[in-house]
This record gives structure tokens, C-alpha cells and sequence, in this order.
């Protein structure tokens, strides 16, 4: 059976448009690059337009259900590489960027074609992007490269020039909270993790996934009330979060702490314009009561925007708690015990 190949993809009708035209019109670039927030969908995007390279018919379908589309779904398949970063660590290796090279200088070995998914290639360094910059200089004329990153800004400018250039536009959140039913969250859990999201489909899941009403936001607003024992607090939530995780490792802890650390950001948010008034859907006034409206909450959502940094360099997640809860207390009077 043949679908169109973006079928399945959530939101983003006219990125799928315009990759359906690119496919259709002959003019596939051989380095494209994907640019949207974490959870946007950018890899589930590239990997279905890799199966409309490796087997497309001209009205932009391709097989369902067959084995060669299932191996590009799950990353099997010998002709579409997917080159993603280490766990643990920040950038992309240039191991991994040279055995790209290595496998784009053969041939494909089951379809007409080669593609790489290069995931977070704004996690490259300079070394890393030069030898990247060298491949797209000169591309094997059946090899295509699709780059997915966060952010156009800590790309090399001399890559961004070689490449087509793709962004995926916020979900509203209303075709988010439809996406959530499908999953089976409703109610509150749907709504403030669509909220929360920042129009991407699948952070919404995984911020629903985690317990976003129930878990997360507790936990945030806690870390919001002052305390005579930061310390105590930070350790006894980390704790709990941790106690939570599914897969023994500290990836899924780091996971758990950016979805609390998404939950400040959404709390500081709602707070900063509870206190000019503004009500927040879906927060009754108990609700609004347990946060700190005063006129500091832009600058504790720039605190919280450090402690992502701060994880995302490998920082021990706990410590990464235990700072900004001393930082966050320290914006409104002298730490205890300090």
C-alpha cells in the first residue's frame, strides 16, 4: 500500500509542502537543513523525507508498512545513516563525521541512493565543522545530507551557505492539545503540557509522558516558595524525580530535570503576567496563590535559562538543582544559612 510520505507527521503543512515540491520538481538539494526547537519533530521530518528519496513515486508516496520503510523509521536501513551525538556528550565527534565521510564515498547498496541525518549539527566544533564543510564542498552526486539543528546561530556561516534551509513554524496549541487526545492525555495533563511546549509536538508528549500537572509543576512551584533548607528541598525533589525515570541512566535523569526545568520557565511565565493581571487558562486562583508574583520573575526565567546551560555541559544534574535553588532564593533576601 502506498501514503503520501509525510502522512503521519504531525502539524508543519508547509514544510511538508515544500519538501512534497522539492521532491516532485527534480530539485533536491544535497545538503538541506532542518532548523526548529527540540521536540519540534525535525528528525521524524527528515527521516520520512529520506524515505521519499529512497523510494518516492512522483505524487510524493511511498510503501507502508514494508521492511525498507520500517528499518528508515527504527534507523536501519543501509542507505539512510543517522549521525547523532554520544550520550554524555556535548558535541558531535569527528569520529562520527569522518565515518560519515567514509560510508558517502561507497555506493548505495539498496536504493538509488545515500542519506545522512546529521542530528544537532549546531553541536559541532570548529574542527568537527570544518571536515563537515569539506564534504559539502564536494557531495558524492548520490548522497543527500539533511542537518537538523536548534538554532541557525551556532552553525558555521560557511555551512548554512551550502544548504537549503527549512524551519518548522509552533504548533497552535489547541492542534497540539488534539494531538495529545489521540495519545490518551486529556484534561488538564493535555492542556498545560501543550501549554508548556512552545508549539512542539513532541515535547508536549514527552511533558505529558512525565507527568507535567501532576509531577513536574509541583515540584517547580516548590522550588518557587522560599525555604529554610534549599539544600534539603533540592535533594528531596531530586529524589523524587529521579525515583520517577523509566530507564536506569543518567540521560533519563538529565531528561527529567529539563522537563522541571520547563515547568519553572512556564511557572515564572504565568506568574510574571499573574502580576500584571493577566489570568493563565487553565490555573484557578489556589493555583495562582502558590506562586511568587512579585516583579522578579524575568530575571528567575533567566536563572532557569542558565541551569539548562549548565545541564546541557554536563553539569550533575542534582547540582544543577542545588544552584538555582540558592540563586533563585537569593533574588528575594539572603540565603539561610549562608
Amino acid at each position: 500500500m502506498r501514503a503520501p510520505a509525510f502522512a503521519d507527521v504531525v502539524g508543519h503543512a508547509r514544510a511538508r509542502a515544500t519538501l512534497e515540491a522539492m521532491w516532485r520538481e527534480g530539485r533536491v538539494p544535497q545538503a538541506l537543513l532542518l532548523c526548529g526547537p527540540r521536540g519540534s519533530g525535525r528528525r521524524t521530518l527528515a527521516q520520512r523525507f529520506a524515505a521519499l528519496l529512497l523510494g518516492g513515486d512522483r505524487e510524493g508516496c511511498v510503501e507502508v508498512g514494508t521492511t525498507a520503510s520500517e528499518r528508515i523509521r527504527h534507523g536501519l536501513h543501509p542507505d539512510v545513516l543517522l549521525i547523532e551525538r554520544e550520550e554524555g556528550r556535548r558535541q558531535l565527534s569527528m569520529d562520527a563525521v569522518r565515518a560519515l565521510r567514509e560510508e558517502f564515498s561507497l555506493k548505495p547498496q539498496e536504493a538509488a541512493r545515500r542519506v545522512a541525518i546529521l542530528a544537532d549539527a549546531d553541536r559541532l566544533s570548529l574542527e568537527t565543522g570544518n571536515a563537515l564543510l569539506k564534504l559539502l564542498e564536494e557531495p558524492p552526486p548520490t548522497s543527500h545530507l539533511i542537518l537538523t539543528v536548534h538554532s541557525e546561530a551556532a552553525l558555521m556561516p560557511t555551512l548554512l551557505s551550502r544548504c537549503v534551509r527549512l524551519h518548522l513554524e509552533p504548533l497552535p496549541r489547541e492542534e497540539l492539545e488534539h494531538f495529545l487526545h489521540a495519545r490518551g492525555y486529556a484534561g488538564r495533563d493535555a492542556a498545560l503540557a501543550a501549554a508548556a511546549s512552545d508549539g512542539a509536538p513532541g515535547r508536549a508528549l514527552a511533558l505529558a509522558e512525565a507527568g507535567f500537572a501532576s509531577v513536574l509543576l509541583p515540584a517547580a512551584v516548590a522550588l518557587l516558595q522560599p525555604g529554610p533548607t534549599p539544600l534539603a528541598t533540592a535533594a528531596e525533589l531530586f529524589k523524587a524525580l529521579d525515583s520517577e525515570r523509566e530507564k536506569k541512566n543518567l540521560e533519563s535523569t538529565r531528561e527529567r530535570m529539563r522537563g522541571l526545568l520547563e515547568a519553572l520557565q512556564f511557572l515564572c511565565g504565568v506568574a510574571e503576567r499573574g502580576s500584571v493581571g493577566i489570568a493563565a487558562e487553565g490555573f484557578s486562583g489556589e493555583d495562582m496563590a502558590a506562586l511568587p508574583l512579585d516583579d522578579v520573575n524575568a530575571a528567575r526565567r533567566e536563572l532557569v535559562l542558565a541551569a539548562h546551560v549548565r545541564l546541557d555541559a554536563n553539569v550533575a544534574p542534582l547540582l544543577v538543582l542545588e544552584e538555582l535553588q540558592f540563586e533563585l532564593l537569593e533574588l528575594v533576601g539572603p540565603v539561610p544559612g549562608s
